[in-house]
């Protein structure tokens, strides 16, 4: 039995690193910062902006075709409702083919049109200027992004073309 005022040797070393150290949550707790977690500064996703990074769809290869190397052709009246349910394989993203990638923001009313690059997974920006009003071909693009950076509240139609829009379009 213990005497007043005396613990045990292990409640003593336990009573001293708490003092001295605080408790295990004290230290756990002081390991991080006191900003609260709902602070648009913590969460990339809870910004202004939102990074969208145009992709594809494409069937994986399938161990049981029959001509692996041979291309399924798409239904001939081309409608679906939704991607058909596959069996022997999945759907699998891809990176976009060269071409160009439009954007229409419902929103602000301004279309963009970007060059995307397969070599390196960009999408440049190309800036009309008075010079490139009226014209089929438009160049000069900016260095370009992985991905496309737009207001989160806008509302946004994407498109890609492997073949420049006229101006017309």
């Amino acid at each position: 039995m213990h005497t007043a005022g005396e613990l045990p040797v292990a409640a003593q070393r336990i009573s001293r690193m708490t003092d001295k150290n605080g408790t295990h949550q004290q230290r756990r707790a002081a390991l991080f910062p006191k900003t609260p977690a709902t602070a648009t500064s913590l969460c990339p996703f809870r910004g202004p902006n939102v990074a969208i990074v145009p992709v594809r769809y494409a069937l994986d290869r399938s161990r049981y075709d029959v001509d692996p190397t041979q291309l399924k052709p798409l239904p001939k009246d081309g409608q679906w409702a939704r991607l058909p349910t596959l069996k022997t394989r999945s759907y699998t993203l891809r990176q976009l083919y060269d071409g160009y990638v439009y954007v229409f923001d419902e929103t602000a009313g301004t279309l963009h049109e970007y060059v995307a690059s397969a070599s390196d997974g960009h999408l440049s920006r190309i800036v009309w200027s008075d010079a490139h009003i009226g014209n089929d071909q438009r160049t000069g693009a900016d260095e370009g992004q992985p991905f496309l950076l737009y207001p989160r509240e806008h509302r946004l139609h994407i498109a890609f073309s492997p073949m420049q829009w006229t101006w017309r379009m």
